[in-house]
C-alpha cells in the first residue's frame, strides 16, 4: 500500500499541465493527523464549543500549521469573525392596547413575551388583524388579500387554517416566518395569539428568557451569527389580556377563528378603532468566533479567478456541567472534527509540497459554529472571500477517521462529475466508497453551499456509538483511515483544481 499509494500520488494527474508532485507517503500524512488529532481533541482545549477559549486557542493551532506550509492568509487575517451574538432581555419591556378610547395595560410574562427575534425598539400604530398571518402563492393562500398593513402593528392568530378547503404549507406557520411575512407586507410590529378554537392554553411563552423562566440558564443562551440583511421589528406572543382588550372575550375571537377557518378572509373580520404601543428591549451581545481560512492563488490568468473551497468544521460541543470526581465530561470530538479538520490541514500540506500552484485558486477555511447550526460555514456564503458565482466545488471533510475503510461520499447523484472524479482517484486508493447512503447527509457545512447553488463533495465515516458522547477520543480514531481520505481529497481537489470543466447541482 505504502509504495501503491506514493506512486499515485506523483503520477496519476499525468496528462494534466501541472502535474502533482513530491506527495509524501500516506503513511508519513498518518502521523501528521494523529499529532494534530491528539491536539486538537485533547482535554486542554475542553471540547472546542462555539464559543470558547478552547475554540480560539485550536484556531491558533490550526494558522500556526498554516503558517509553517507557507500558505498566506485570506485576506489580511486568517481568523474571519462569523458575527456571533447572544440575545438578552432587558429590563423596559411594555405594551399597551387601546380601543374605542380604552386603554389597557398588559403585563410583561403573563400578558405578553417579546420572541427572540424581537427588536431593541419601540413603536405605536393602528392594529391590523391577518388572520394566520400567511401567505402560500403557490396554494392560492394569502391572509394579507385586501389588507394594507404598510406602517401598522400586526395581529394574527398560532397556527393555520383548517377545514377551509386551502392548507398552506405547514413550515408557513412557524412565528419567525410569520413575522417575516408581516414585514414584508410593511409592518412594524408582529403579535401573535394562541388560536383559541384549537389551542387550549392561551399563556404567552414567546421565548423562554432567563429573566423571565427558570428553564432556560442565561448561560445556555443560543447563538446565532448576526444577518445585516434581516429587518427586525418589536415582535411579542401574547395572551388572554391582549385577547380581552382586542375581542372583549375568549369565545369572541374563538368565533372569528372558526369563520376564518371556513374560508372567510381577515379583511372581512376587522378589529374597528385599536392601536397598540409595544416596547421590546431586546439587548445584542456581540461574542467572538472566527472562521480560520488559508489562501492559495491559481497560476492560470483566467482560472485564478475561480476558487475551490475546501473544508471542515473544527468546533464541537464542550463540557458537561456536571463534573463528577473522576469522571469524564469533556466532549473531546475526536472524529467529529479534529478528524475533518486534520485532514483539511493535510490536503494544504499536499498542495503546499507542489512545485507549482493549480491553475485555480484554492481556498482552504475551517469553520466555527457548525455544531450550533451550520453557523460558520452560513457566515462566509453570506460575505463570502470570492464571490459564490465563481466558486467551481466545495469539498467538506467531516467525521473521516472511524468505521474501517468505509467512506461515504455524499454528493454523487447531485454532483455527477464530480463523484466520478473521486471514483477514479479511488482505485489507487482503496477505500470502500459508498454513495449517497449516511443519514447525516445535509447536517454539516457543505449544505450552506449546497443551497446557494455551489456543486459539492461531502466525506464522511458516518456515525458510531461515540458520536457526540464523552467517549470520541484519539484513541479510537483511525489516523490511517483519515490519512488515505486526505490523499483522495487531495487528489480530487488537485484535478478540479486544474481543469477548466464546470460541474452540475442536481437539486
Amino acid at each position: 500500500m505504502y509504495k501503491q499509494l506514493s506512486i499515485l500520488a506523483c503520477s496519476c494527474l499525468l496528462g494534466y499541465n501541472i502535474m502533482a508532485q513530491n506527495c509524501q507517503p500516506v503513511e508519513t500524512t498518518a502521523t501528521e493527523i494523529r499529532n494534530n488529532l491528539n491536539y486538537l481533541a485533547s482535554d486542554q482545549l475542553m471540547g472546542r464549543n462555539t464559543p470558547s477559549p478552547g475554540l480560539d486557542t485550536a484556531a491558533e493551532y490550526i494558522i500556526a500549521r498554516f503558517k509553517t506550509l507557507g500558505i498566506k492568509p485570506a485576506g489580511s487575517s486568517y481568523r474571519h469573525s462569523i458575527g456571533l451574538q447572544r440575545q438578552h432581555l432587558g429590563n423596559d419591556n411594555s405594551m399597551t392596547v387601546t380601543k374605542s378610547g380604552k386603554t389597557t395595560v398588559i403585563p410583561l410574562k403573563s400578558g405578553f413575551i417579546p420572541f427572540l427575534f424581537a427588536a431593541d425598539t419601540a413603536v405605536e400604530s393602528a392594529i391590523i388583524f391577518a388572520g394566520y398571518g400567511i401567505t402560500d402563492t403557490a396554494n392560492g393562500y394569502d391572509d394579507y388579500r385586501g389588507l394594507d398593513v404598510n406602517g401598522k402593528i400586526v395581529v394574527v392568530l398560532s397556527d393555520g387554517p383548517k377545514g377551509s378547503g386551502v392548507m398552506p404549507s405547514e413550515k408557513l406557520t412557524a412565528e419567525n416566518v410569520k413575522a417575516n411575512n408581516a414585514i414584508s407586507h410593511g409592518a412594524i410590529g408582529f403579535v401573535m395569539i394562541n388560536g383559541p378554537a384549537r389551542r387550549l392554553i392561551l399563556k404567552p411563552r414567546g421565548y423562554p428568557w432567563p429573566s423571565l423562566s427558570k428553564i432556560m440558564p442565561d448561560d445556555l443562551m443560543p447563538v446565532h451569527t448576526a444577518d445585516p440583511g434581516r429587518k427586525l421589528v418589536p415582535a411579542v406572543h401574547a395572551g388572554e389580556p391582549v385577547i380581552e382588550a382586542l375581542w372583549g372575550s375568549v369565545d369572541a375571537l374563538k368565533s372569528v377563528q372558526e369563520k376564518l377557518d371556513g374560508g372567510a378572509l381577515p379583511a372581512s373580520l376587522p378589529i374597528v378603532e385599536a392601536s397598540a404601543r409595544i416596547h421590546t428591549n431586546v439587548q445584542t451581545e456581540q461574542l467572538e468566533a472566527d472562521n480560520v481560512a488559508a489562501f492559495l492563488e491559481g497560476s492560470d490568468p483566467l482560472l485564478k479567478d475561480e476558487l475551490l473551497v475546501i473544508g471542515a468544521h473544527y468546533d464541537h460541543v464542550g463540557a458537561g456541567k456536571d463534573k463528577k470526581d473522576g469522571s469524564d465530561y469533556i466532549f473531546n470530538g475526536a472524529d467529529d472534527n479534529a478528524s475533518g479538520t486534520s485532514g483539511v490541514m493535510a490536503i494544504a500540506g499536499l498542495f503546499a509540497q507542489q512545485k507549482a500552484a493549480p491553475k485555480r485558486s484554492v481556498l482552504f477555511i475551517l469553520f466555527a459554529g457548525e455544531e450550533r447550526g451550520l453557523l460558520g460555514s452560513q457566515a462566509y456564503v453570506r460575505k463570502p472571500f470570492m464571490p459564490i458565482a465563481k466558486t467551481v466545488a466545495m469539498i467538506n471533510l467531516d467525521m473521516i477517521s472511524r468505521n474501517g475503510d468505509s467512506l461515504f461520499l455524499e454528493g454523487a447523484a447531485a454532483c455527477p462529475e464530480l463523484a466520478n472524479i473521486v471514483e477514479s482517484k479511488n482505485k489507487g486508493i482503496g477505500l470502500n466508497l459508498i454513495l449517497d447512503k449516511n443519514e447525516l447527509t445535509g447536517g454539516s457545512d457543505h449544505a450552506s453551499f449546497s443551497d446557494k447553488g455551489v456543486p459539492f463533495l461531502f466525506f464522511i465515516s458516518g456515525l458510531h456509538n461515540d458520536y457526540h458522547k464523552v467517549t470520541d477520543n484519539p484513541d479510537k480514531s483511525d489516523a490511517l483511515k483519515a490519512a488515505k481520505t486526505a490523499h483522495l481529497g487531495f487528489l480530487t481537489a488537485w484535478q478540479i483544481a486544474n481543469e477548466s470543466q464546470h460541474y452540475t447541482l442536481n437539486k
